[in-house]
């Protein structure tokens, strides 16, 4: 594992436990890898409805390390990770996709070159955890 890599799951990790944001606001400051909310899509963007219940089913399929949806600032989230890879999305109060996260343990992003990608303007706020979805061990 690079220091790079080493440092972003210690930094995603790290937010994970403390319920802050993700590692970075807005555009990566190493101009990472960048696309356009529609990109992190696959068909018609979700709604926060419609995401929970995604996170829900992941919870259910597999390695859960974090499930959850709760709110960040004025905006709603949602977060599944199996701690190999993994998605954070933001949402406005009325429920639309506004921004994205994702990242994975290989370099699978803007032609191999990334671990991570970001779509949208990625906000910067502290995450309060309203529901948990996975199992219990």
């Amino acid at each position: 594992m690079t220091g790079r890599r080493a440092a972003l799951l210690a930094s995603i990790l790290a937010a994970a436990c403390s319920d802050e944001g993700p590692p970075l606001g807005g555009v990566p400051e190493d101009g990472g890898c960048v696309g356009v909310i529609e990109e992190f899509c696959e068909g018609p963007c979700p709604d926060f409805a419609a995401s929970v219940a995604e996170v829900m089913r992941l919870a259910n399929t597999g390695r859960c390390y974090i499930a959850e949806s709760g709110t960040c600032g004025q905006l709603r989230y949602t977060m599944h990770s199996t701690g190999f890879f993994g998605f954070t999305a933001w949402f406005t109060a009325s429920g639309q996709l506004l921004a994205a996260f994702r990242f994975e343990d290989t370099p699978a992003f803007c032609n191999g070159t990334s671990y991570d990608e970001y779509f949208g303007s990625v906000p910067t706020c502290v995450r309060q955890v309203a529901a948990h979805y996975c199992p219990t061990q």
